[in-house]
């Protein structure tokens, strides 16, 4: 399979990227692989080596913003996902519970490690991460200091898969892009008021102090 990046055409589709790119690039695939399947029956694989199959696939049923109505459809290609935050009894994070949506999960094992990852980026983004800068410069651009989690500071992540099949999306799958990392940090936030009452509105997050014994 070759990718040919071309901003030549100017199409005003918007970003086609992530939950979108799942959408249009496999749909696209099945496309062109159903005369390629077609062909199949009567041609080896070797005698069509170099033929060209074009695929397609067109979004043109949604409005733009501002539409009222019940038959009003802004977007698609989208799941759901939840995120619990296990404290410790110190108010350290002890576990990340991450239920996620992706419709029919193809590979179960790259479905888990994009949570991982995402959960392990939305952590960092909550907890430690910064990128101070001055007259519009960075005051450092050394990786350590950039405050990413190292993989002992990472806690327990347990990864739920939810499959709802996509009406849309290539076999029922959905795109795992944006999802896996936005309900992180509002998940510890949560966790934390919950520990100590206190309602944290800027990033990154103070973990909360320890809970006095009687």
């Amino acid at each position: 399979m070759e990718v040919v990046v071309d901003t030549l055409a100017g199409i005003p589709t918007g970003m086609t990227t992530s939950s979108r790119g799942t959408v249009l690039l496999g749909n696209a695939i099945i496309d062109a692989c159903t005369q390629l399947k077609q062909d199949l029956l009567n041609n080896s694989l070797e005698s069509l080596a170099g033929r060209i199959y074009r695929g397609r696939w067109e979004c043109n049923w949604t409005h733009k913003p501002g539409k009222t109505g019940e038959t009003s459809v802004t977007h698609y290609a989208y799941g759901y996902a939840a995120q619990l935050v296990v404290l410790k009894e110190d108010g350290q994070i002890e576990k990340i519970c991450a239920a996620h949506d992706a419709g029919k999960i193809v590979n179960p094992i790259l479905f888990e490690g994009q949570i991982e990852g995402a959960v392990h980026m939305g952590l960092g983004y909550a907890l430690s991460e910064n990128l101070p800068m001055e007259n519009g410069q960075l005051l450092s651009s050394k990786m350590k200091d950039l405050g990413i989690l190292r993989a002992h500071e990472t806690p327990c992540i347990e990864v739920t898969g939810v499959e709802v099949a996509d009406p849309v999306g290539p076999y029922g799958a959905k795109g795992l892009g944006e999802i896996g990392l936005v309900p992180t940090a509002a998940a510890v936030a949560n966790a934390f008021c919950a520990y100590d009452g206190i309602r944290r509105t800027a990033l990154p997050l103070h973990p909360p102090k320890p809970r006095q014994t009687p």
